[in-house]
């Protein structure tokens, strides 16, 4: 991904915490939004269908700053107003491959209208993904950070949240780009689009999702490890394999890993969960309940 397109105040704020790495080239559009060369303001106090039906005509220029060549991340939370300008923006870039970043808000803090909008944003948007429209489609659930970075102050929730999010993604795209050490990965499925990332414990061989995905069929691990321990820990391989053995004798049809040379002290171990299912979390615990 070298193009970051952010939308509304979580995508932006997403996007920015993106510009740190040189890799990337980040825009940003939501209402309001200072001038800038890389923003795109669009007109303030609209509700969700205002917000689909007044993306400017003058959007057309700003689209042609993006560039032509790399694939494209688009950030958004449905739960803001302006993600109904979402299928209009990204149709100025149905020729690219675009994948879809969804950031699934607290249910708690929803409601009435803006819960109702977000849940037509979150399942469209994975129709589009699972009919190959988009690439992919990555789901991360603020509680569920949250609870795996052990709680966040009120300051920090939203910050943590999205550095945690962007480090990920950002070195588990350092390690596609890098050549694995050994590498025991199949191409992914075309009909798995929907997925999640995860931090891997690589001592208690434990993953940690960012979105509690539902009928995962394929996963594949990213494990980083410094020249010393690639000369000299015996038990490395054995236990990814032992991980690996284990995701497959749960059903899972198709797991695999790569492990690549780096300078850190720790090992460090990443994973992507896909699915060619859309998910309906957390609505299937409410309509259960």
């Amino acid at each position: 991904m070298d193009v970051i397109i952010g939308l509304g105040t979580a995508g932006c704020a997403i996007a920015d915490e993106f510009s740190q790495y040189p890799q990337y080239e980040v825009f940003k559009i939501d209402a309001g939004l200072e001038k800038a060369p890389n923003h795109f303001s669009l007109p303030q106090g609209l509700d969700h269908e205002g917000y689909e039906k007044s993306v400017p005509k003058n959007f057309s220029s700003f689209a042609k700053k993006v560039p032509a060549k790399g694939e494209i991340l688009f950030v958004v939370c449905g739960s803001a107003f302006v993600s109904g300008a979402s299928l209009r923006i990204l149709e100025k870039f149905k020729k690219r491959d675009v994948t879809v970043l969804y950031i699934k808000p607290d249910a708690d803090v929803i409601g009435g209208e803006r819960e109702l909008q977000e849940r037509l944003v979150y399942r469209v948007l994975q129709e589009y993904a699972r009919s190959g429209v988009f690439k992919n489609m990555i789901l991360a659930h603020n509680s569920t950070i949250e609870k795996m970075l052990g709680g966040l102050s009120i300051k920090n929730y939203h910050p943590k949240i999205n550095e945690v999010i962007v480090s990920t993604m950002h070195m588990i795209n350092v390690f596609e780009h890098s050549e694995p050490v050994l590498d025991q990965n199949a191409p992914s499925s075309e009909t798995a689009r929907i997925l999640t990332f995860g931090i891997v414990d690589c001592e208690k061989n434990k993953e940690s999702f960012f979105f509690p995905l539902d009928k995962v069929s394929e996963m594949r691990y990213y494990y980083g490890m410094n020249e010393k321990a690639l000369e000299t820990d015996s038990k490395a391989l054995g236990n990814i394999r032992e991980g690996v053995r284990n995701k497959r004798s749960e059903g899972m049809a198709q797991v695999g890993y790569g492990i690549y040379s780096t300078k850190y002290d720790q090992t460090i171990g990443y994973c992507i969960a896909r699915s060619s299912q859309i998910q309906i979390f957390p609505e299937k615990n409410e309509e259960s309940s």
